[in-house]
């Protein structure tokens, strides 16, 4: 049996220890020159001497471990029914391969391994593979409590708890720290369960790794395992993983490591405590991530990858789950939110807030087809989203729901990828620029009042019947080449008068009745407007290459304030009408005159694509002031009240002078009066704005008269000269034809011809040209009755 030492060698308390674990393990050779007792065996504790000291025999049937500070031992040290002291005091350097504790009498009390102190006196040094095995403690309340700092050899160990006794558990006071240079796992299983708020399998100092390794953490077992520091904090570096039971986090000096990744794959991870901190949180399917009341995870700063989540590929069903939790870290992109999942996961509701601290954060979600056919959210967060500076760049195609009604995140809301939806009015609370840059911004039928607005790609939308508004004080659609843009949403003003700015190459689309008074500027690509659309009847200005098409349609004539198209510019009515309310007539028919270019409506201005690509092209865009039309037509034009300083620009057939939708007698009458008296403009007959009332004029009117009256084909071939006879001329369209042939001659047939394309009449429509351009281009003739 051992004998006293021969000298006593100082070893740091187990906190200098934590700093110097190589320094201990670089002295054990020199220690064991010392021992007078080397390896001995397994062995039970009686507790029959006077004094607790592990090193005294009559306190064990043999003496179990050595006391040589290494980690070679494979001894268990048994701790059973011992009715006599119960107190064990480590002496210097001692190591075992594990400790049983089996008290199966209800008269037994519990074990004290160690001093009852902060670090416990003398450091436990335990062996890799071994085991602290609670089998059983049947006094109620009665606990295993290792006091003695503890250092674990690299590689693995276990602390179970198997105590019968629901009450009865297992404790390690001054907590433990790895080896001194490989990775240690110590494992944290059992079956005990606990009081609904304590559990009786408690870590109550920091976990630390070693001088040069790493400790993970492992969590197996149906029990309840504690992680309640009451001095220092949990430092350890190692993964943390919750494989089954609970693992509960229970101190605000530090009882969730900074440096550690949390993965939950079955069991749960429940913070109970605010001021919990961690590198980051993984939930599996089968795990489960749930508070208590409202502790808050104070720091999750994963530096690559998501700092939360949810990884529910295995799972169907709804799910609600959750902790209040901050992200930290000033890395933009880093940290954030990641939800996976498969076709059959159901909605996830995360049933706390977080805040997203200083910098934008993703959130990268997954998309359920169970979801998506019940347009259903694949992630809901319930509590309120913050972060001063923070700000969401979601990604991934699933949909994100702030279902809180006061989200007060001061960053950015880019929506990349996916739908972000609201659940009330005005969520974001601190107005955030919102950046659509691929995905959808959808609003429901609400109004939100956010910052600035830009949609570089993606959509706007307002589903569950419309309705919904965005209201801004700013709208930039910066829409690179190859990209579409879309705001199906009302775009509204917020504080001060919002301008809509289009940019780059791309085509942006507007598909609501917009409100923005600011006024619309496209300096480059596409701007479209649906047939529900509007540009909010405020200024409209096409500058550069920008184009401004209308689709076609619409129900009632667009509208707008002052309308300014510099060179190059181009606005596209389609077959569209148009309401100027503060322009003049003669800057819009110069618009027109330049973009129909002889009938071709193909160079920038105010133009029709529908009369471009028409064969024939017997329809352009007709302008009245709003005094003419109210003359001849009433005070409303399509639907829409005009008053007399309004310019109307309206789709119609050449000849239509008064906007009623045909070509009549009436047309004839004023087009006559307007030649006879040599007036201008479209009511007077001056069809291709040319400053006077002609043969092209009458060309065109008698074009579109005979396409109405279904004789255009009779009129080209009596024009062309394949026919001049008067069969079947009795119609009025072609005695109009007869009638201006022989007033203006070949000239006027050649315009006739030329918007009409026949391949029959080809070399007539050539030949017809030639002689019509020398020719002068007016040639009066007076006709009574006209």
């Amino acid at each position: 049996m051992s004998t006293k030492r021969a000298f006593n060698l100082s070893i740091p308390s187990h906190r200098s220890l934590r700093g110097a674990a190589a320094l201990a393990l670089a002295v054990s050779s020199c220690i064991s020159t010392v021992q007078s007792s080397a390896h001995a065996a397994s062995g039970s504790w009686t507790g029959a001497a006077l004094n607790s000291d592990w090193t005294n025999p009559l306190n064990w049937d043999t003496i179990p471990g050595a006391n040589n500070g290494t980690f070679v031992s494979t001894d268990i040290a048994t701790f059973g029914d011992s009715t006599n002291g119960n107190a064990v005091t480590v002496d210097l350097n001692r190591n075992v391969l594990g400790m049983t504790f089996n008290t199966t009498a209800t008269t037994v009390g519990g074990f004290a391994i160690g001093t009852l102190a902060v670090n416990g006196g003398n450091t436990l040094y335990l062996s890799n593979g071994g085991t602290i095995n609670v089998l059983a403690t049947n006094a109620t309340n009665t606990s295993i409590s290792i006091h003695a700092p503890i250092v674990m050899a690299d590689t693995t160990y276990t602390l179970l708890n198997n105590s019968t006794t629901p009450t009865s558990g297992l404790k390690l006071n001054s907590g433990f720290t790895g080896g001194a240079s490989g990775a240690t796992t110590v494992t944290l299983d059992g079956t005990n369960s606990s009081a609904a708020t304590t559990s009786n399998s408690q870590i109550l100092g920091p976990i630390t790794n070693g001088a040069s390794s790493s400790l993970s953490v492992v969590k197996n077992g149906t029990g309840v395992w504690e992680l309640r520091p009451t001095f220092d904090a949990n430092t350890y570096s190692g993964d943390t993983i919750i494989n089954g039971g609970l693992l509960r986090l229970m101190s605000t000096v530090g009882s969730m490591s900074p440096n550690s990744n949390y993965i939950i794959n079955g069991g749960t991870l429940r913070p109970n405590f605010n001021g919990v901190t961690g590198k980051s949180i993984k939930v599996n399917s089968g795990g489960t991530l749930q508070a208590s009341a409202d502790a808050v995870i104070n720091s999750l700063n994963a530096t690559s990858g998501p700092s939360l989540w949810f990884n529910f590929t295995g799972t169907t069903g709804p799910i609600t789950m959750g902790a209040f939790v901050n992200f930290v870290g000033t890395t933009a992109g880093q940290g954030g939110f990641k939800l996976s999942n498969q076709d059959a996961t159901g909605k996830v509701s995360y049933s706390k807030g977080m805040d997203l601290g200083t910098v934008q954060r993703p959130f990268d979600i997954a998309q359920s087809a169970t979801n998506l056919g019940a347009d259903d959210n694949d992630l809901q967060v319930n509590g309120a989203v913050n972060g001063a500076g923070g700000g969401i760049t979601k990604i991934g195609p699933g949909t994100l729901k702030l279902n809180n009604a006061a989200n007060g995140f001061t960053g950015a809301l880019e929506v990349q990828q996916g739908t972000v939806r609201f659940n009330s009015p005005d969520a974001l609370t601190a107005k955030p620029a919102v950046i659509i840059s691929g995905g959808n911004l959808d609003v429901s039928s609400l109004t939100q009042t956010i910052g600035a607005l830009q949609i570089n790609s993606g959509t706007i939308s307002a589903s569950s019947g419309g309705g919904g508004t965005v209201a801004t004080p700013s709208i930039s659609m910066n829409v690179p080449a190859g990209a579409l843009a879309q705001a199906s949403a009302v775009l509204a003003d917020s504080t001060g008068s919002a301008t809509l700015t289009k940019t780059g190459a791309g085509t942006a689309t507007l598909t609501a009745v917009n409100t923005y008074t600011g006024g619309t500027n496209v300096n480059a690509g596409t701007l479209r407007i649906a047939t529900t659309g509007t540009v909010a009847n405020g200024n409209l200005t096409v500058n550069g290459t920008g184009l401004v098409h209308v689709n076609a349609g619409r129900p009632d004539p667009l509208k707008v304030a002052a309308l300014s198209v510099t060179a190059g510019g181009t606005v596209d009515l389609n077959d569209n009408d148009l309401i100027v309310t503060a322009g003049t007539s003669n800057a819009v028919r110069t618009l027109i005159a330049n973009a129909r270019n002889g009938g071709a409506w193909n160079l920038p201005g105010l133009t029709s694509s529908n009369a471009r690509n028409a064969s024939p092209k017997n329809r352009g865009l007709g302008v009245l002031t709003g005094t003419e039309y109210i003359a001849v037509n009433g005070t409303t034009f399509g639907g829409v009240a005009v008053n007399n300083s309004d310019v109307l620009v309206k789709f119609t057939w050449n000849g239509d002078t008064d906007f009623n939708g045909v070509v009549d007698f009436d047309d004839y009458s004023r087009t006559d009066g307007g030649f006879n008296n040599n007036r201008t403009g479209w009511l007077n007959g001056d069809f291709d704005y040319n400053g006077i009332v002609d043969f092209d004029d009458y060309s065109l009117i008698d074009q579109a008269f005979n396409t109405q009256s279904g004789t255009l084909r009779r009129a080209m071939s009596y024009l062309d000269g394949s026919d001049r006879s008067d069969k079947g001329m009795d119609a009025p369209s072609l005695q109009f034809v007869q009638e201006h042939l022989q007033q203006f001659g070949e000239q006027y047939a050649a315009g006739f011809l030329a918007s009409v394309p026949e391949p029959t009449s080809a070399l007539a429509i050539s030949g017809l040209a030639g002689l019509a351009a020398s020719r002068r281009r007016r040639q009066r003739k007076t006709q009574a009755g006209r």
